[in-house]
């Protein structure tokens, strides 16, 4: 068996100690890489079941809304022998109603936008 000259000899341990000490940050990196990435994955299976809930929530707003002004178009029907004053009241208070109804569903649907495009950003992350 040959003997590696004296100089490369005595920089063998100091070689192996390096590599050692690579493969372990490696291992370290990786490690922390598979965390980061079960983490971000648990947070979009999170937001995704929070999208849900919303998207049940704007659901019932338009259901109660259609309900709403469905309703009291009938009951105003009905009722049409109010006078001219009350029947205008009514009228700017439905509309009013309905109004803030409609407000509510476009904020609901601007969340909405706004988390499919962090979403989108945070994939390509």
């Amino acid at each position: 068996m040959r003997l590696p000259p004296p100089d490369i000899s005595q920089r063998l341990p100091d070689l192996h100690s390096r590599s050692v000490a690579s493969n372990n940050a490696l291992a370290l990196q990786l490690n922390a890489h598979s965390a980061t990435k079960q983490e971000a994955q648990l947070r979009e299976e999170r937001f995704a079941s929070k999208l849900k809930e919303v998207d049940q929530i704007v659901e019932s707003l338009r259901l109660e809304l259609l309900g709403a002004t469905g309703s009291r178009g009938d009951s105003e029907l009905a009722e049409s022998g109010r006078s001219h004053n009350d029947s205008k009241s009514a009228n700017s208070a439905q509309e009013e109603e309905k109004a803030a109804n409609l407000a509510l569903v476009e904020m609901l649907e601007n969340k909405k936008r706004k988390w499919f495009q962090w979403r989108r950003l945070y994939k390509n992350w």
